[in-house]
């Protein structure tokens, strides 16, 4: 982000305050939240990004919950090798290039004309795909 031209001093220190406010206000809640038995199914397609270095939420509860999830129209699990706990900033192009293969994917468009611009596959280390569960 703080090398980015989309954003400036500004814009980095409001999301700063952003997420201070969020883990003030947030904190004690999500330590209570059990996905495994609160949300066990999506009826919409789900598509999980996971950094492979991030330090706060474990990589094998992400892939216990993507394994466990029923979601009948399809689920994603999408490692980014290179990133933590937000891959949008630290690997920007892997993350937007997963981004736009995992909507080729659901959608069945194979022809985006932004392929082009894509970076290669390998970006996406390690990547697995499952139709349902």
């Amino acid at each position: 982000m703080a090398s980015s031209p989309y954003y400036s001093i500004g814009d980095m220190n409001r999301f700063r305050k952003g997420m201070r406010f969020s883990l003030d206000h947030l904190w004690e809640t999500l330590g209570n939240v059990n996905l495994f038995e609160e949300i066990p199914s999506f009826e919409i397609p789900v598509v999980f990004i996971q950094g492979r270095e991030d330090l706060l939420i474990p990589g094998e509860l992400i892939d216990r919950y993507s394994s466990s999830l029923i979601a009948p129209r399809g689920k994603q699990l999408i490692w980014l090798e290179g990133a933590g706990h937000m891959p949008h900033f630290e690997e920007p192009d892997g993350f937007q290039n997963a981004v736009l293969n995992a909507v080729d994917r659901l959608t069945g468009n194979h022809s985006n004309e932004k392929l082009a611009t894509r970076l290669p596959e390998s970006s996406c280390d390690s990547e697995r795909a499952s139709s349902s569960s």
